[in-house]
């Protein structure tokens, strides 16, 4: 719970829209996930998880995205808007937070030059934006909360998943 709030201030996010409550009248947008426990008035949605639901609003998906983060800025330069370096930025850390530094089967493998080298063009510190990704990875925490690090739950053709990572080369 801590790694989004400890990456949104270390890159200067304001975290303003993350308090308040969401009622049943209020319309969302959705992204990187395609339900909402919170209200029925869904605009649409822009994701990367596999479905096999019937989406009733609009909806993007690429599952082949590392993360969602890099899927908006490849539709932001489709649509020919000029993206800047907060915004490329932000596209790393989602992808390197996502897929647990890439490390998960999410990782599509051709997407890691064009991060390394966006790495290395914004100079991003390495090491913290591993140690941030990989979920503040204090070894010492208990290991059933090692285990959740990169806890996920998803629903694909009806039957409901959940998956884990463990860093066993850390432990």
């Amino acid at each position: 719970e801590e790694q989004p709030i400890i990456t949104a201030k270390e890159l200067s996010i304001c975290l303003n829209s993350l308090y308040g409550s969401i009622g049943d009248d209020d319309c969302l947008f959705l992204v990187d996930c395609h339900a909402s426990e919170y209200s029925k008035n869904i605009l649409g949605c822009i994701d990367h998880h596999p479905t096999s639901e019937c989406i009733s609003f609009p909806f993007v998906i690429n599952e082949r995205a590392t993360s969602t983060t890099m899927l908006i800025i490849e539709l932001m330069e489709q649509a020919g808007m000029k993206c800047v370096k907060e915004q490329y930025v932000y596209a790393v850390y989602g992808a390197y937070l996502d897929t647990l530094a890439l490390k998960s089967v999410k990782t599509n493998k051709k997407d890691i030059p064009w991060l390394e080298g966006k790495i290395d063009q914004y100079e991003i510190d390495r090491e913290r934006l591993m140690y941030l990704a990989l979920g503040i990875n204090d070894q010492s925490r208990p290991p059933e909360q090692l285990a959740r690090i990169g806890y996920k739950e998803y629903t694909i053709c009806g039957i409901r998943i959940s998956t884990s990572f463990i860093m066993y080369e850390s432990i």
